[in-house]
This record gives structure tokens, C-alpha cells and sequence, in this order.
């Protein structure tokens, strides 16, 4: 439901740039999830100081779409 989530940083993530944005423009959950949570979930997407890489399969989940991520791209965009 374009939700999003984020692991918390005390589980190995990195402040970054892309990240501050995304949690500045967006109501983002932070919460650990496990490999199952993945693995149900309707989309994921990875972020670095590049942008965004949509995945576009993990486990035996290769239905997974990238109409958020798109969205997420486009309005940072928009911000330049």
C-alpha cells in the first residue's frame, strides 16, 4: 500500500543522504524485519549516494514491481 519501512540504523545501516531525503519526504516506518518479511514483500529497493536500484527479485518472490520506487525517484527529481 506504498508503505514504507526501513531497518533501524542500529541494525548496520548507513545515515546517508538518499536515506535523510527519503524519511524527510515520506511517513517511513523504521523497524528490524527478517528475510520472511522480504520475502512478502510487494516491493524493495536499495539506496546508496547514486539513488535508488529497484530489486527485481529476492528469494522466491520475482513478482516484485517497482511502482514505489519509481514514484520515490520522481519526486526526488523534483527536488533538484
Amino acid at each position: 500500500d506504498s508503505h514504507l519501512f526501513t531497518p533501524p540504523l542500529s541494525d548496520g545501516g548507513v545515515a546517508g543522504t538518499m536515506r535523510h531525503l527519503i524519511l524527510q519526504q515520506y511517513r517511513v516506518d523504521e523497524s528490524s524485519f527478517q528475510i520472511s518479511d522480504l520475502e512478502l514483500a510487494d516491493e524493495i529497493f536499495l539506496t546508496n549516494c547514486h539513488g535508488i536500484r529497484w530489486v527485481k527479485e529476492f528469494g522466491k518472490n520475482s513478482h516484485l514491481n517497482s511502482d514505489v520506487s519509481t514514484k520515490v525517484v520522481d519526486c526526488l527529481n523534483s527536488l533538484i
